[in-house]
């Protein structure tokens, strides 16, 4: 028997919970300065489409891209997720450009140091 779309719903909001508590708990081997939500669910939406946005600020001798292989890698989220993850020489950087001031307009803390 095919489950209703509330139950869908339902079971697809949980994961959203967990993710976002496995986030708060992830290990990159430093000091993580800042971890933040910001999209749809940010503002409330938790819905079936609903993915997480996370902006990560966290030290890191690697470049970008191998950044970003390595934090998926540790999260394996059970939802769609996009990360992005500047150290806090880029953070403060690029906090006025375009996209992170979009992003920080609506981002919910979930740490910050």
């Amino acid at each position: 028997m095919m489950k209703d779309l509330d139950s869908l719903r339902a079971e697809y909001q949980e994961k959203l919970r967990v993710s976002v508590e496995k986030i708060r708990q992830v290990n990159l081997g430093g000091p993580i300065q800042r971890i933040s939500l910001f999209g749809s669910y940010a503002r409330g939406r938790a819905d079936l489409c609903t993915d997480l946005d996370i902006l990560l600020v966290a030290p890191s001798e690697k470049p970008f891209v191998e950044r970003m292989k390595e934090i998926r890698r540790k999260l394996s989220l059970p939802v769609d997720y996009d990360v992005f993850w500047y150290t806090p020489e880029e953070f403060d950087r690029m906090k006025n450009r375009p996209f992170l001031k979009h992003a920080l307009k609506d981002e919910v803390v979930l740490y910050e140091a």
